[in-house]
């Protein structure tokens, strides 16, 4: 599980600021929040993240996709390291961004940082967390190398490997590429629990669908028909790669590597879900279809092309929230309420959330703009969040919880909207439409005047 994330000079945001998912003592929805065994710690399953266009949502998200990628990608090319420091003041843009996680993994709390540059790793720290809250460091890494703590700094092998870091990899992945056991599962948490959904990006869990063996294959097929789709089964159907364009290597590389296990193909549009593998000693490709019945009773096939943005939203989004009943996951989804009724966005989450208990392990973390979301029948407090940005760009965080009196707030998506707790467009807000016109009559009236 996500316990929390500090950021510090990653895009919008500009001062250390800290995304909490420790529960406040808020008593509503209590049966559904888990405490970390041995720590004593309440984590959230779910955390919404409000607030108005351009005030750092996303790049939160990004945030979190970006760690994900340097974790368990690092640097294999050469190219330099894709940070993204806060760039409206001289003092920052030039400067390294920091991240700081602490996580639950395998029962164990975790804290993982580090420091980078486009140009290199500056510093990385790994500790695990004693159910006493007692630190034990890891390993930590500056300009001076590697330096392993008391515990490892006689296991040889991984001496030798400390002593050979590369500059814009990040140990912790180094080392797990080389065999260390010990780091694997804060690896493991960025490579399989955390994942994240960007808002135009599909989801690659959609081979779900293809498998009629697959525990959520029957869930995702039923849910689409009771969510008024009007799709009533997903499928896969044959297709030949002659209709995508690309060329006699690539298409001979991919039935060269192609194994047993049909694997997710790369998309060329923002429509296709393929497959491709062997059955038996054939190389098939395979895509993704939906099914809708006819006036005569009878299923036709429908290519995804032909489906609404609603629809093709939901093939990406039901995998995953479907998921999070099953395994131990934390899914971080950018925009999840995009072509979506408010209606159907809510029984999502009413879903997700009437299956979260005390003794699960999984977390949702979405962005949204929908406010009929903001309803404490449907959230706690302090799972709603709403991110505001200052006149100088720099994007701020908050809980409803830290808000005064939040418990008698009657209606608190009003109090939203009025501005309350901020995140809200200053267009919005009385009189500043109004003046910008009369700003911009005046101005044309002095260009045009004769």
């Amino acid at each position: 599980m996500l316990i929390s994330l500090t950021l510090e000079n990653w895009a919008s945001f500009r001062e250390k600021t800290e995304f909490s998912m420790v529960a406040g003592e808020e008593g509503r929805h209590a049966e559904r929040v888990p405490v970390l065994a041995g720590y004593g710690t309440r984590v959230l399953p779910a955390a919404a993240i409000f607030g108005g266009n351009a005030t750092g949502k996303t790049n939160l998200c990004e945030a979190l996709g970006f760690a994900k990628e340097l974790v368990t990608e690092g640097d294999q090319t050469g190219a330099a390291i894709a940070v993204r420091p806060f760039s409206l003041h001289t003092d920052t843009m030039y400067k390294p961004s920091r991240f700081c996680f602490r996580l639950s993994a395998d029962g164990t709390v975790y804290e993982f940082s580090f420091t980078v540059s486009w140009e290199k790793v500056l510093e990385e720290k790994l500790v695990e967390i004693t159910a006493a809250n007692e630190e034990v460091l890891l390993y930590e890494r500056d300009d001076g190398g590697i330096k392993l703590g008391p515990s490892l700094s006689d296991e040889r092998r991984l001496v030798f490997i400390s002593e050979d870091a590369e500059p814009r990899r990040l140990f912790l992945a180094y080392s797990v590429s080389h065999g260390i056991k010990r780091f694997k599962p804060v690896y493991d948490w960025f490579d399989e629990t955390l994942q994240v959904i960007p808002s135009k990006g599909m989801f690659l869990f959609f081979d779900r669908f293809f498998n009629k063996k697959e525990p959520l294959y029957l869930s995702m097929n039923d849910l689409l028909m009771l969510l008024d789709t009007g799709i009533y089964q997903m499928g896969m159907a044959d297709f030949s790669l002659d209709g995508l364009p690309i060329d006699e290597a690539t298409r001979q590389h991919l039935e060269e590597s192609a194994t047993g296990d049909m694997k997710p193909l790369l998309a060329h549009s923002d429509r296709d879900r393929m497959m491709a593998g062997r059955e038996g000693d054939k190389f098939k490709t395979k895509k993704l279809v939906t099914y809708h019945v006819n006036s005569d009773g009878k299923g036709l096939q429908f290519e995804l092309k032909h489906e609404s943005e609603g629809a093709m939203r939901l093939i990406d989004l039901l995998p995953a929230l479907l998921s999070l009943t099953k395994q131990e996951k934390v899914f971080v989804i950018d925009d999840i309420s995009r072509g979506l009724h408010t209606l159907l966005m809510r029984k999502l989450i009413e879903t997700y959330l009437g299956l979260c208990s005390k003794d699960k392990r999984s977390q949702l973390i979405f962005t949204t703009h929908d406010v009929m979301l903001m309803d404490r029948d449907l959230l706690r407090c302090d799972e709603m969040r709403v991110t505001g940005r200052e006149r100088t760009g720099e994007s701020g965080i908050t809980a409803l919880s830290e808000h005064k009196d939040i418990e008698n707030d009657g209606d608190i998506r009003e109090s939203y909207l009025q501005g309350k707790f901020g995140g809200i467009p200053d267009i919005l807000r009385e009189g500043t439409m109004e003046n910008a016109l009369l700003l911009e009559g005046a101005l044309l009236e002095r260009i045009f005047r004769p």
